[in-house]
């Protein structure tokens, strides 16, 4: 942040400041201010620094000691006027890159969990490991392979001061409270001209009170943005503490009807082809199989009705809807098709579309399929193949006018 601003700086003496800095100047030097009275108040050991920061590289000095840092950034400080940038700096989020840095974490989050489960776009999941909790473990004077599968369980076990070492975001028996999270965040807020992007984790069983209480302990502290996620609160989240296990679809069994069975034998006659169907039914009185007899039809179309009986019969014999059958059916076209001899279904398109509708009223207690039997307008017929058929249901359609219309669904060729 410093280095950026004193980049900025002489950016700044060259191009000018951006256009309403003069509106700015005041809240720029208070930051500024801050900044530095916050470095001024920071009491560090020597070696504390230098084992986690290689001071070497920090540029346009040479840095030996943390106090020399501490120095040459309020040096740095201390020399800005004036910005050419309204922001320099921010906190973004690294997500995956990280892990392709070899890092243990994203950006400012801490560790999730010791082990975690990472869904990938394409399906699957990966397993992501914490290699430093080895160190940690070795550091502390445990041995490694005497660690349990249950890290939680085994965590419990340890001194309190030792605890904090193993606490992540996720953890249900040693999590990092919502509270630890804002307070990383506000120290690191003073340095960053932007916001943090950072989650801050909370418990599954969260209140209401309690993420209000966590977005006002973050106005509080003066962080620029929050982001608050309550575990388990989406279907679906990049990181699971436990691998989804394989989906198993249930497949429902055959019920196979007893060797002697009740039955419906009925026959059909559609535009003076007979056939004959032979239904079996179960204990319960639904129908579980179904034969279909045309065999004067010729040997293509004997076959293709025996091959869609079995089709049905193993539906119902699967427990599929029977009112999802009939659906598929009615309405179908093909010969043979025309007036039939059962005054309740007086029209058929095709024999399946008979077949459908004789279940229908049967064993769907449906009374209305056709027009009542003294509504049917009596046709001529010769002139019976040369009739249209209504799209909708199948019915006759009658001239009317310009137009046609059908007397049973009330569907029309165009006119009102």
């Amino acid at each position: 942040d410093a280095v950026a601003l004193n980049q900025s700086n002489e950016l700044a003496d060259m191009l000018g400041p951006f256009d309403t800095m003069h509106l700015n100047i005041n809240h720029l030097m208070d930051e500024i201010n801050n900044k530095i009275g916050i470095l001024s108040s920071i009491s560090l050991a020597k070696d504390s620094i230098e084992e986690t920061v290689n001071l070497s590289t920090i540029p346009c000095a040479e840095i030996n000691t943390s106090n020399e840092l501490i120095n040459y950034l309020m040096v740095l400080y201390k020399g800005i006027t004036q910005v050419r940038n309204a922001q320099v700096t921010l906190m973004a989020p690294t997500g995956t890159i990280s892990f392709m840095m070899d890092c243990e974490t994203t950006g400012i989050e801490p560790i999730l969990s010791f082990v975690t489960y990472k869904s990938l776009v394409g399906g699957g999941s990966l397993k992501l490991t914490i290699p430093s909790f080895t160190n940690v473990v070795k550091e502390l004077g445990y041995d490694i392979h005497e660690i349990p599968a249950d890290l939680d369980k085994w965590i419990n076990t340890l001194k309190e001061n030792e605890k904090k070492l193993f606490a992540t975001s996720l953890s249900n028996t040693n999590p990092i409270s919502p509270e630890s999270h804002i307070d990383m965040m506000s120290e690191m807020q003073p340095f960053l001209s932007g916001a943090i992007s950072k989650t801050v984790n909370m418990p599954n069983n969260s209140t209401v009170e309690d993420v209000y209480e966590t977005y006002f302990n973050a106005w509080e502290s003066k962080l620029k943005s929050i982001a608050i996620y309550r575990n388990g609160c989406k279907d679906s989240q990049p990181l699971n503490l436990t691998q989804k296990e394989d989906v198993i679809i249930q497949q429902p069994a055959r019920l196979r009807l007893p060797d002697t069975r009740d039955g419906v034998i009925h026959k059909f006659t559609i535009a003076g082809h007979d056939g004959y169907l032979i239904i079996g039914e179960f204990d319960d009185g639904k129908p579980g199989e179904l034969f279909i007899e045309v065999s004067k039809e010729g040997s293509t179309i004997s076959g293709l009705t025996d091959s869609i009986a079995i089709m049905i019969s193993l539906l119902l014999q699967h427990r599929v809807d029977l009112s999802i059958i009939v659906n598929k059916l009615k309405f179908t076209k093909f010969d043979p098709a025309g007036i039939t001899n059962n005054p309740d279904i007086r029209f058929a398109t095709s024999i399946m579309d008979y077949i459908a509708k004789f279940l229908e009223l049967r064993y769907l207690a449906i009374d209305n399929i056709q027009v009542k039997k003294e509504d049917i307008i009596s046709i001529n017929p010769s002139i019976e193949d040369h009739v249209d058929l209504c799209d909708n249901c199948g019915s006759l359609l009658v001239q009317a006018g310009s137009c046609k219309s059908c007397k049973v669904c009330g569907l029309t060729t165009g006119c009102s």
